[in-house]
């Protein structure tokens, strides 16, 4: 697979109207129309998540995808496709053209070195122990309206997508 360089990070979350993100390291909605976006910008690129979150979803690498899961665990506990967080690391992921899946703590992790976060705001408030946190001020983030996409018969939730891009 050939990547080509660019300056920061991707990142892409989905959240509800609180801002929240999951719960038990789990999503806490099935939003298909969500599901088929993610697949579409994460397809064919190099994907990245923290230990946290793969351990607690039993994680299977997505399809088509590199798939890596980040861990600041030592070296023997370190299993196929985990890697040791370095900084020598994020400048090759960097390269790669990665994007950053989550959770919470590798959000913030990236932050400083993320140049578009994609972001689904699903129009409910569900039952959460995990909220977003950090700020798309708009001195440092532009925000841009991507699509919209109302209740069908597999999901409650309409749902808008944005593009944040970092100034």
């Amino acid at each position: 697979m050939k990547f080509k360089r660019k300056k920061g990070f991707e990142a892409i979350v989905a959240m509800d109207e609180n801002r929240g993100i999951g719960i038990n390291n789990r999503l806490p909605w099935v939003v298909p129309m969500d599901l088929r976006w993610f697949k579409k910008k994460t397809i064919n690129k190099t994907v990245i998540v923290g230990r946290l979150t793969a351990e607690s979803v039993s994680w299977k690498p997505f399809s088509k995808r590199d798939n890596y899961v980040l861990t600041k665990q030592e070296s023997s506990e370190i299993r196929d496709g985990w890697l040791k967080y370095s900084d020598d690391l994020k400048q090759e992921l960097i390269s790669r053209g990665s994007f950053i899946l989550g959770g919470m703590h590798i959000y913030k992790l990236f932050w400083d070195d993320i140049e578009t976060f994609w972001v689904t705001e699903i129009a409910h408030k569900f039952t959460v122990d995990t909220v977003f946190d950090l700020d798309f001020s708009d001195t440092e983030w532009a925000k841009e309206f991507v699509s919209e996409h109302g209740k069908t018969n597999q999901s409650d939730h309409p749902i808008k997508i944005y593009k944040y891009s970092r100034l």
